[in-house]
Formats: structure tokens, C-alpha cells, sequence
């Protein structure tokens, strides 16, 4: 239903984990993700692996969810599952922004699979990493960043 019609699904009461893995989303409807995990502070888990999402949907995210001044938005999302989902280097200061901020309360990220997320991304990643207080984890696996990039950012997590 997600899918197709995504803004039948925003007054559904949702709870937990929004998995909308498989549903070939795009950066459309990441403004209806949004709009369900704001009017549902009870979903902690956001994952859209294998799916078309890409920069511009990873913004929109970033910008209407978590970095919205009313601390319920972001307060209780603590996984963020974008693996495979057409990102690239541009989208990693979406991610950085929201780990600069001290609300954030982000403990998972999977970023695997997205072949556009080189060194250049990692490096962004890994700077903000230093001041992050919340993040435990952040998966980085088959992208085109190297080995020596991903030690970096897993060496500057908390976990």
C-alpha cells in the first residue's frame, strides 16, 4: 500500500520499525515517511534498504524528521537502515548534520551497499564522529569506500 499510495498510509498508527525494505520508493516518498515517524513518535526504526531513495529523499529525511526543533521528532529514532538505496558522497552531509547535533539520538546507521559512498564521504563521516556522543554503530560494507576509510569511521563511533 506504502508504495502506491503512500499518503493513505500517514494516519495509520505505526509503531517500532517502519521497514519498507523491497518497495522501490523514491525520493518522493520520503516526505511520507516523514510525515508518519512525526505523527508517531513511537517508531524508533526507519529502514528503506533496496530502494531508490537516493540524495534528495536522504535529505528530505534528514531535514523534516531529524533536524526538527520539537525534540519528539527525533528523540526516540535511534536506527536509520539506508543500505543500497542510490546514495552517494552528497548525501553524507545530511548524515553529518544530523550526528552534530546534540539531540541526535541515532545509534545505528547502515549505509552498505550504496556504491556511490567513497573516501570522500567516509572522511565527512568520520569528522563528525569525533563530537558524537549517541551513535554505537554504522555499517559501511560494498560501497566503493576502502578498508582504511571504513576502520576510520568504526575507530571514532562509541561501540
Amino acid at each position: 500500500l506504502f508504495q502506491h499510495f503512500p499518503e493513505l498510509t500517514v494516519d495509520f498508527p505505526w509503531f517500532g520499525v517502519m521497514s519498507l525494505d523491497h518497495h522501490r520508493l523514491t525520493a518522493d516518498h520520503a516526505r511520507y515517511i516523514a510525515a508518519i515517524v512525526n505523527t508517531n513518535p513511537e517508531v524508533n526504526t526507519i529502514s528503506c534498504n533496496f530502494s531508490h531513495i537516493g540524495d534528495a529523499g536522504l535529505e528530505t529525511l534528514c531535514e523534516q524528521i531529524l533536524f526538527e526543533d520539537d525534540e519528539k521528532n527525533s528523540a526516540d529514532l535511534h536506527t536509520l537502515s539506508m543500505g543500497a538505496c542510490d546514495l552517494t558522497d552528497s548525501s553524507m552531509s545530511s548524515i553529518v548534520n544530523v550526528l552534530s547535533r546534540k539531540e541526535s539520538a541515532l545509534k545505528h546507521i547502515y549505509l552498505m551497499g550504496n556504491k556511490g559512498i567513497s573516501d570522500t564521504g567516509a572522511m565527512q563521516l568520520a569528522s563528525a564522529l569525533t563530537n558524537n556522543k549517541t551513535l554505537d554503530c554504522i555499517w559501511m560494507g560494498l560501497n566503493s569506500v576502502t578498508l582504511t576509510y571504513q576502520k576510520e569511521c568504526s575507530r571514532k563511533t562509541n561501540g
